[in-house]
């Protein structure tokens, strides 16, 4: 009886220990155990203090073999020793094999490198020289084993790597050597002069859909028949057992696949596939047949009988089993086992012919720790007595025929055994080091302990240098049983800094990639998955079960080069700290105060943003979900974290444009596009989606993802929706790895699907989601890595393969940048917050007072910065305008119309703001709501109060009819009318008016409202933001994209609160980017006198960094002054380049004409010049 977590179970199967292993061999010829499902022995946990590797000369060998493998001077040469320098009596080899290690944390493995015996050959002269060599038992990636069930071989090939890899130490002090086994005497109970044999043809080279570790072989499609051939020595004409196993795929009508062999045949018929995309691409097809071998030469042959044109099928294998001679004819090393015969107590002799040359005989049932065995040769006879109780494997070899390993290198002493306790370990191949030192060099000043290692020397340490991703878990659980439950020693996160691919066996191929869990099921789009959760599942208990939890967060940053490996570190700094390169990012006028010059901070912080799909993917009731459950959510938060402002965007509440291309949701792409450049915390999707985007509608592309810029305002994202990001597949950059991977801004992080993934069970980790991400300790930020394994613990997330989809891609140990204070209003217009709720009316004086508190409610004295409050309009009540029919439209609510947006300053935690309320406010009297975001210097904080009616009209009202003043320009305030831009102008409005804007947006015609052309309006009211500290003045900031080239006329309208409006226009002539164009180069004054002069000119690349160049010459054409500079232009001009006109010496030049050149080059090495003349009085 064995007990896992304190409870006794049954094993599953019967198996055989033997020094702490499990052998091979499984089954016993006479033992009955009880069955009990899921559960497997509990191994015991002893981790050695130090690593094997941690000192030591070491040398790397490899092999794909299994058998007797020979070691001798020329392979140590190969390796780069000097052999005359080695001792063989210290040498050593160490290994263990080349299976995969198993996946259940219960099974037994080792837990470093172990030594292996070998059997060493030397004339005792302390040097490896000459014929010096030594012989061990090499074990190759697959794996035998007897079910006594069925009483039958089987095979499992490792599914991670195809190479067994063994390390070769030449200066061992305690080196091991073949165990030799004492002769036996006594009476045998039978001769064995016959033995099993298996083999088996399985290739791991296609795949079906591109997931899953089950890879497969011969394909048959155009190719219909493959013959599959075997060489059996010394076969007996006794029944023996085929065995075949095939995925199949024929739509509408079942295929048969045609077995021949000699002359019996059979049929293999799979099951119909389905048409539909996501049902299983494949269905299994399986034959299990006795037949009688007539000669040495196997040959299999399967013809695919095609019943419909698309019918297509992969080879899994092909298994043969039986009897054969016990004969050493076949080969210098055979092996030898006779499975029927194992029975307790029971005594064998083998009688082996053909075996005059035989050197040695050892028991490889445990090919890690085999055993010499004493053998006669008698006329020919190999002859050895065992004791046969258990099933044993015997491998007899002549003096020659010997495997010979592929020699690898010298390899480095490492110590992962002895790393300290740490809580963040980062996994990286060598070409990303210097990144991924940088990432744990920033976490490591915010006080968190880190580990960085590269994963051969995880995989050297705990899978004896195979790829396997058990490999990494055995590392996160070392650490995690070394803390023995105290969670400040246990490690919390896990960060795979590589991308990863779905070809594990080819990793090498892919040179920053790092392995990754797969799913066994491999043909079922909806339930083969790849995840990164299974290197956190580190109970004793646990395995690859759906109902598995995770015991540290784990994220991959998906960086394929160095490049971009710097890139995903600088987008951390800048969320975290700030923008390390404001200047591009932040170049346009503008900005609230405190925000821009690589500020983190700003009221983006205080906003989440809801998307949802409309009604037309599938039908039924999961597309209405899509709205309803972004409602649910979006809803949640506002009740249990009101703070936040709630954006909306649901497909279903914008028109429905139809074009060539399918139907399109215009409004929706620009908002979506507005909503991340303008920044959100979090922004929430739910819908169809793709590796190429959101939607069938395509509302977010890659084009739209690339031309990203946010790099100071970065959301993350939680995407309830198909294969957004499947990263592991290298043939492909999805729309969700570029996002998340976008240098100049995107998505900072992202919990993103890998896979296809079901709507509702989408919604129930949503759900969990929601319920633990703001749901930190008072004051305290959540890392993002515990956000993912809360979220995939929680009751709500449920226990299907679908959670298994999602992955945080990102940095694992990012603080969620959730402000930590709290805003508090204690006045309205003189009444303290608490007492009657106040009426704001129409047209009525409003000043507002308040203050900022810690998280435990206390004033914060010390807190000197920014607030920017919005005050808020009753609830906007919205139905969905049904576009795709069917459902109805779905009704909302939300705050949607504001009265005021402004910023103030906070002086020692206290601000006051006033404000007029604008005429279109709605008049019957319900709640409104007044939002707080402040910052100050490296804090911040965020409020609400919704204490307080909107309605009716002020008897106080000031009687005005002068709309306001505007001011027009594009990017910043030196654009002249009638000027050159880029296709993607900024608008940039100043405006004034001394009762303030009215930008509340439910009075008819009454928006603040720009026109292109006289055509296309755009509606600005929440772009409107006040100047500091007062309501009656403020600025619009708007961005236009992708303008036609040529003239156009910018007209903007504006109304005061009330409702007198104002107009102003502007002239523009945008000119492609695609070329540097150069327009009105002058310089002032001209003539130049003793103060110099100024260089001025009009471009149309606002926003590059150019670097500019001047020569002036004189009328010889001598270069007589010459400068160089760069600029970033916020606009479309610059100007200030001052010439005091004077040579680069210093020396005055004389009176006359000269000639200048300007030079303007991008980065990209566009250029353009233009010349000029001036004239030079002194």
């Amino acid at each position: 009886m064995y007990r896992t977590n304190h409870r006794p179970f049954s094993l599953p199967q019967p198996c055989i220990l033997r020094v702490g292993r499990v052998l091979r061999q499984w089954g016993l010829a006479s033992f009955m155990v009880g069955m009990s499902a899921g559960l497997v022995a509990q191994f015991d946990y002893v981790w050695p203090d130090h690593s094997a590797l941690a000192e030591g000369e070491w040398y790397r060998i490899a092999t794909t073999k299994t058998g007797f493998h020979k070691v001798d001077v020329a392979l140590l040469s190969a390796l780069g020793l000097d052999p005359n320098t080695v001792d063989p009596a210290r040498v050593n080899l160490y290994g263990h094999g080349g299976d995969a290690l198993p996946v259940d944390n219960a099974a037994p493995r080792p837990l470093d490198l172990v030594p292996v015996p070998i059997d060493m050959v030397d004339d005792g002269d302390g040097q490896f020289d000459g014929s010096d060599h030594f012989v061990f038992m090499g074990d190759g990636p697959e794996e035998w084993h007897y079910d006594a069930a069925v009483q039958r071989w089987q095979h499992r090939l490792n599914p991670w790597s195809d190479t067994a890899w063994y390390f070769l130490r030449v200066d061992d002090p305690d080196p091991i050597r073949i165990a030799q086994e004492p002769a036996l005497g006594g009476d045998v109970d039978t001769v064995l002069g016959v033995t099993d044999f298996h083999q088996f043809h399985e290739l791991e080279q296609s795949t079906i859909i591109r997931s899953g570790r089950n890879f497969y072989g011969e394909v048959f499609d155009q190719n219909p028949t493959h013959t599959i051939p075997f060489q059996v020595p010394d076969v007996l004409p006794e029944p023996a057992r085929l065995e075949i196993r095939l995925m199949g795929r024929s739509v509408g009508a079942a295929s048969p696949y045609n077995v021949v062999l000699g002359d019996s045949s059979w049929t293999i018929l799979p099951p119909v596939t389905g048409s539909q995309t996501y049902v299983s691409q494949a269905r299994v097809g399986a034959g299990d047949w006795e037949w009688t071998p007539s000669s040495d030469l196997v040959q299999v042959g399967l013809t695919l009988n095609a019943q419909v044109a698309d019918a297509k099928g992969w080879l899994d294998y092909v298994r043969i089993s039986g009897t054969r001679e016990a004969n050493m004819s076949g080969g210098s090393q055979q092996e030898f086992v006779r499975a029927t015969e194992a029975a307790p107590g029971r005594m064998v002799e083998w009688a082996v012919s053909s075996a005059s040359s035989v050197q040695r005989v050892w028991d490889v049932t445990d090919a890690q720790n085999p055993t010499a065995i004493p053998f006669d040769i008698v006329n020919g006879t190999l002859r050895f007595r065992v004791e046969y109780s258990d099933i044993r494997t015997f491998r007899a070899g002549n003096g020659s025929g010997f495997y010979t390993p592929t020699p690898v290198g010298p390899v480095q002493n490492t110590d992962i055994h002895g790393l300290p306790q740490v809580e963040l370990v980062i996994v990286t191949p060598p070409g990303l080091r210097p990144a991924a030192d940088s990432l744990a060099a920033i976490h490591a000043a915010e006080g968190l302990s880190t580990a960085v290692l590269e994963p051969s020397f995880i995989y050297d340490c705990f899978s004896a240098g195979r790829v396997d991703p058990t490999a990494i878990k055995m590392l996160m659980k070392m650490l995690y049983d070394r803390a023995e439950g105290n969670p400040t020693a246990a490690p919390k996160y896990l960060q795979l800094f590589g991308d990863g691919t779905f070809e594990n066996r080819n990793l090498p191929r892919f040179e920053n990639a790092l392995i990754t869990f797969q799913s066994a099921q491999s043909h079922t789009p909806t339930q083969s998955y790849v995840t990164d959760d299974y290197f956190g599942f580190l109970s004793d208990g646990a395995s690859e079960r759906l109902t598995d939890t995770l015991h540290i967060g784990i994220g991959r940053i998906p960086a394929s080069t160095l490049d971009e490996a710097w890139d995903a570190v600088a987008k951390v700094v800048a969320y975290s700290s700030g923008n390390p390169d404001p200047d591009g990012a932040a170049c346009l006028q503008g900005g609230l105060p405190g925000e821009g010059e690589g500020n983190p901070f700003g009221p983006w912080r205080n906003r989440i943003c809801f998307v949802a799909d409309d009604f037309d993917g599938n039908g039924g009731a999961t597309e209405t979900g899509h709205t309803l459950y972004s409602i649910g959510h979006a809803n949640g938060v506002e009740e249990d974290h009101g703070a936040f402002d709630i954006q909306r965007i649901f497909m279903d509440a914008y028109p429905q444009v139809a074009t060539p291309g399918g139907e399109r949701y215009p409004e929706v792409e620009e908002a979506i596009d507005r909503q991340v450049r303008d920044g959100a915390l979090l922004i929430n999707y739910i819908g169809h989606g793709g590796e190429r985007g959101w939607a069938h509608e395509r509302v977010l592309n890659t084009s739209t993802i690339g031309a990203w810029d946010n790099l100071d305002r970065m959301p993350l994202f939680f995407t309830a929706t198909c294969e957004l990001a499947r990263f592991d597949d290298p043939d492909l950059e999805t729309a969700g790895e570029m996002m998340v991977m976008n240098p100049k801004g995107g998505a900072i992080a992202m919990m993103t699907t890998t896979r296809v993934v079901y709507s509702y069970a989408n919604e129930q980790l949503n759900s969990a989601f929601f319920a633990v991400v703001f749901d930190a300790p008072a004051g305290e930020r959540q890392r993002l890595g515990d956000i993912l394994r809360r979220t995939k613990n929680h009751p709500a997330a449920g226990a299907s393969s679908n959670k298994r989809n999602f992955t945080l891609l990102g940095d694992v140990a990012l603080e969620f940048a959730t402000p930590q204070a709290e805003v508090r209003t204690s006045e309205v217009n003189a009444l303290p917050i608490d007492a009657v709720a106040d009426t704001l009316s129409a047209l009525e004086y409003v000043e507002v007072k308040g203050y900022v508190a810690d998280a435990a409610g206390n004033p914060m004295t010390d807190f000197n910065g920014f607030v920017y409050p919005t005050v808020y309009d009753q609830r906007s009540e919205v139905t969905t305008l049904n576009n795709d029919g069917g459902n109805g439209g779905v009704p909302y609510s939300e705050w949607r119309n504001r009265i005021y947006t402004g910023a103030v300053r906070a002086e020692e935690g206290v601000f006051s703001f006033d404000f007029i309320v604008p005429r279109d406010i709605a008049y019957a009297p319900a709640r409104g709501r007044i939002s707080y975001y402040a910052v100050d210097g490296e804090r911040d904080a965020h409020g609400y109060t919704e204490d307080l009616f909107i309605g009716g009209v002020s008897e106080d009202a000031v009687l005005d009819n002068v709309g306001p003043d505007i001011e027009l320009y594009l990017n910043d305030t030196s654009f002249v009318n009638g000027g050159t831009t880029d296709p993607n102008p900024v608008l940039f409005a100043r405006l004034r008016d001394d009762q303030g804007l009215n930008t509340v947006g439910n009075g008819i015609g009454h928006d603040l409202k720009a026109t292109l052309d006289g055509g296309t309006s755009v509606v600005l009211n929440e772009f409107y933001a006040s100047d500091l500290d007062t309501y009656q003045s403020g600025r619009v900031v708007y961005p236009f994209r992708d303008l036609e080239e040529g003239p156009h006329t910018l007209e903007l309208k504006a109304w005061d609160v009330h409702n007198n409006s104002a107009k102003a226009s502007l002239d523009f002539v945008v000119v492609s980017d695609l070329n540097v164009f150069l327009d009105n180069v002058i310089n002032y004054p001209n003539p130049v006198g003793s103060q110099g002069t100024t260089f001025r000119f009009d471009h149309n690349q606002a926003c590059v960094d150019l670097g500019l160049e001047l020569h002036i010459y004189d009328s010889r054409g001598t270069v007589v002054w010459h400068g160089e500079r760069n600029e970033t232009p916020a606009g479309y001009r610059v100007d200030g380049w001052n010439w005091s006109g004077e040579s680069n010496q210093g020396a005055a030049l004389g009176q006359g004409t000269y000639l200048y050149r300007l030079d303007v080059r991008t980065p990209e090495g566009r250029q353009a010049s233009q010349t000029g003349r001036l004239v030079l009085l002194h």
